[in-house]
């Protein structure tokens, strides 16, 4: 029985895959035809009766953030919104550039000003709107539960805006779950629901001014140490066919 994944995200899939007692593998051809038990963020692969955990197709709308952004439209959940990038346009400055795929931010282009767009090659980027927030937080679900809650806190050399490890940010554990950050859990509970992801992270941000939140993204295969590993397995364990 296999936990299938993807190489950037290994490390963190194979921790949670010995958790579970499976073996963990990057090749759909390794599985020989049998569904994955546990799908850590690849949805590679058509079988007849795939794994909720997580099926692919909510895998498949959380890793295209132009799909993503429209759905959380439509879905009346608080996010960027994603449209391809058109020069004729008159966009309001800062803005941001993205592709519909990334990994860490590393796609992320501010552009300031017209000077910023004279050498960059836009056709594939998407226009996202810059929205200036005052802090983030990662939220852990598993099956309907929010099981950790990290606060990104930054440090002496972090980036100003993206709230990343390797981009300078410590994660913070925050305590007493049932006191904290209840209007942010609610909302990330509410987008779960609705994109049918049973596990995963949200990466939720708030701008004090408006006091409002925003889900930046929901992530099918979020970083884990071994604690949050163990969180994760214990919840996993009660609804999927693992061994004891």
């Amino acid at each position: 029985m296999y936990l299938l994944t993807f190489k950037g995200v290994y490390n963190s899939a194979r921790l949670l895959a010995s958790k579970l007692g499976l073996k963990v593998t990057t090749s759909v051809k390794k599985l020989e035809g049998i569904p994955p038990i546990v799908r850590y963020g690849n949805s590679s692969g058509v079988f007849t009766e795939d794994t909720m955990y997580n099926h692919p197709d909510a895998i498949k709308l959380c890793g295209n953030s132009v799909k993503f952004s429209q759905w959380a439209k439509e879905n009346e959940i608080r996010t960027p919104l994603y449209t391809k990038f058109d020069p004729t346009v008159d966009y309001e400055f800062p803005f941001l550039l993205r592709k519909a795929r990334h990994l860490g931010g590393n796609d992320i282009v501010m552009i300031k000003n017209v000077d910023d767009l004279a050498s960059l090659d836009t056709s594939t980027y998407y226009h996202v709107p810059f929205i200036e927030t005052d802090s983030e937080i990662g939220v852990h679900v598993v099956n309907g539960v929010v099981v950790r809650i990290f606060r990104k806190l930054p440090t002496e050399n972090s980036h100003p805006f993206i709230r990343s490890n390797k981009r300078g940010y410590r994660f913070s554990l925050v305590s007493n779950l049932s006191e904290n950050y209840q209007v942010a859990q609610r909302l990330v509970l509410d987008a779960f629901e609705k994109s049918g992801l049973k596990f995963g992270r949200a990466d939720v941000a708030y701008d004090s001014k408006s006091k409002l939140y925003y889900i930046w993204e929901l992530n099918t295969a979020p970083g884990l140490n071994v604690n949050t590993a163990e969180l994760y397995a214990t919840h996993l364990r009660a609804v999927i066919n693992v061994p004891e």
